[in-house]
């Protein structure tokens, strides 16, 4: 039996002042935190800009990270880096921004990783590399049950929906939804 694939958080931000998408990437890491602690693994947490995972209680809960400093190059070179030197790590993304590094590795040299869906990704139409990154992504999760269903913005092809939402607005259900359970 293979040991168990260390864990890697590649996040866009968690600082305090990263607004929604650093909540959402601050619980995200802190549930991956207590994944790998339960399994007895390792976490490594990158970072664009805004350091570790705060202590909300403690020292002890702190998650210290490589920050990047804001230079999303560098830290697209330092994933892929990683990826070509260490086959036992699986990757968490926080945001789809950081996971385009993860569109010009072949699938060899691409670790399996996760990959959240906020409801931006289906608002308008995604450049190639963000479609690619999702579309490769070994796992994806919506935080919304009207997300996976909204799919047409968010599959490699954009099947001509332009810059208009996939579903209108006043509804909030996608196009051809019944709103009955």
């Amino acid at each position: 039996m293979k040991p168990p694939r260390d864990l890697v958080f590649v996040s866009a931000g968690l600082g305090l002042d990263g607004g929604g998408r650093a909540v959402a990437g601050r619980l995200l890491a802190g549930a991956c935190a207590d994944f790998a602690r339960r399994r007895g693994i390792a976490l490594h947490l990158l970072t664009l800009s805004g350091g570790g995972l705060p202590a909300e209680e403690s020292p002890a809960t702190a998650l210290p990270a490589k920050d990047f400093g804001g230079n999303a190059r560098d830290l697209a070179f330092h994933v892929w880096k990683r990826q070509l030197t260490n086959r036992r790590e699986a990757y968490v993304f926080d945001l789809l921004g950081p996971a385009r590094a993860q569109t010009y590795l072949p699938g060899l040299a691409r670790a399996p990783y996760l990959l959240p869906m906020y409801g931006i990704e289906v608002w308008h139409p995604l450049e190639w590399d963000r479609r690619r990154a999702l579309a490769r992504a070994t796992v994806r999760f919506a935080i919304s049950p009207l997300h996976p269903g909204a799919g047409p913005a968010v599959l490699p092809r954009d099947r001509g929906h332009g810059r208009s939402p996939p579903w209108p607005w006043k509804t909030g259900q996608p196009k051809g939804r019944s709103t009955r359970p």
